[in-house]
């Protein structure tokens, strides 16, 4: 899958997908240099209108690491960046590290809907 998304980024750098599914490709193939790197300028995209997606691939890469921690950190910003669909996080493969690590727990945690 790596030379795969390696040419989709080099055909379209834009696409934060691309750089994302190669961080993660990278961390699981334990190219960490390359992940770490990656991971970077996921963090640091200051793109408007994102809605948390590079920090959401940043956090995938550091779960994928083993860095639950950082991971959850990244969610968190993920949300303050405008990213809503928290049902993905239940099936996300690179999510399967956090499964029993408590404040990935918390995230997942059902809310309550206020009265209307």
């Amino acid at each position: 899958a790596r030379p795969f998304y390696a040419a989709f980024y080099a055909i379209d750098s834009t696409t934060v997908e691309h750089l994302g599914a190669l961080g993660v490709l990278s961390a699981r193939l334990g190219r960490m240099g390359e992940a770490d790197s990656i991971g970077v300028r996921l963090v640091d995209d200051a793109r408007p209108y994102t809605f948390g997606a590079p920090r959401l691939w940043a956090a995938r890469i550091a779960a994928v690491k083993g860095d639950r921690a950082a991971a959850a950190a990244f969610i968190h910003q993920a949300l303050r960046e405008g990213f809503t669909r928290l049902y993905q996080l239940h099936a996300d493969q690179d999510f399967e590290t956090m499964r029993d690590f408590p404040a990935f727990r918390e995230i997942l945690r059902p809310r309550s809907t206020p009265a209307r």
